[in-house]
């Protein structure tokens, strides 16, 4: 049954933290592929294959700590010899996007390390011998590789060891190939929990499975579809939107979810909140807030059908 699913959903990303997704919101978020003809068989079908990912590709708060945890057990000498040093680097950017990540993840490695191990943990100390960068996404390897730069200029280092959450591997395109070298040139060890082979198949690193996963056609043309509808509403920037129409990459953290995934899943703010209700709204979007009125309207109209 389709509540049963809603419901599965719900239960994996109860704890992020940009939106509280509940069952009226996935809802809502179905019933506007009502606009391109959807059934309710078909709603279930999109549902399901979002849990089918989701179980892989999301990271819960809980999951993130488990994956510090290792990281610290893996480094548990040399932080105890203090000879290792873990790095902020988005602290210090000024020329390109700052993000909250790293420090986040930086910030609650310490708390971790102080009250489960009792120790504390050098931060960015570029004399250290070993310097420990982590992230929690890998894309076009664009911030990263302004990172190295950052780091090279900071110390005699040539190398240091990387952590990430999730790791896109095989989609690289020509244009970047160059990039994926000269990171891994810098690199002496590269480890993360998710490496994406595609957008439809994933490896799991620690447990060394992969993972396959197709999303069905109808989701596929549903999305597209959704895609496609929000790009011709929106009057800005057309050419960046239309380059995210086809986009079927799904994988978030609890504190937010990248911009390459499906728009439907993600777009919509006050100013055009006619447009598109988000399912998983994004941190750096003025996102729709859940109006009590339009939430009554959409939950009426949907009743009503049903």
């Amino acid at each position: 049954m389709l509540s049963h699913s809603i419901n599965e959903l719900v239960d994996i990303l109860k704890d992020y933290e940009q939106t509280n997704v509940n069952y009226n919101d996935v809802l809502i978020w179905l019933k506007q592929f009502e606009l391109f003809g959807i059934s309710e068989e078909e709603k279930k079908i999109i549902v399901d294959d979002l849990i089918k990912v989701l179980k892989i590709t999301y990271f819960s708060k809980s999951r993130v700590i488990k994956f510090l945890k290792k990281i610290i057990n893996e480094n548990l000498e040399d932080i105890k010899n203090n000879s290792c040093s873990f790095l902020d680097i988005q602290s210090f950017r000024e020329t390109y996007n700052k993000s909250e990540s790293q420090k986040e993840y930086v910030n609650l490695l310490q708390k971790i390390a102080k009250e489960d191990f009792n120790l504390d943990i050098s931060l960015n100390d570029f004399s250290k011998e070993k310097l420990i960068y982590i992230d929690d996404y890998l894309l076009t390897g664009g911030s990263f590789s302004a990172d190295l730069d950052f780091i090279s200029k900071n110390t005699t280092r040539e190398k240091i060891k990387a952590y990430f959450l999730v790791l896109l591997y095989e989609e690289w395109n020509e244009k970047l190939k160059q990039r994926k070298h000269d990171l891994c040139d810098n690199l002496y060890s590269i480890f993360c929990e998710i490496a994406l082979m595609g957008y439809f198949s994933y490896y799991i690193v620690r447990s060394k499975q992969k993972a396959f996963f197709e999303y069905d056609n109808i989701t596929k043309e549903y999305f597209i579809k959704a895609n496609e509808y929000i790009v011709s509403k929106i009057e800005k920037n057309k050419n960046y939107w239309n380059r995210r129409v086809k986009s079927m990459f799904i994988s978030a953290i609890y504190r937010n979810i990248p911009n390459n995934a499906p728009i439907c899943l993600w777009w919509g703010d006050k100013e055009q909140s006619n447009i598109w209700f988000p399912l998983l709204e994004r941190k750096s979007m003025n996102y729709i807030k859940k109006n009590e009125n339009r939430n009554t309207v959409l939950m009426k109209e949907y009743d009503e059908k049903l």
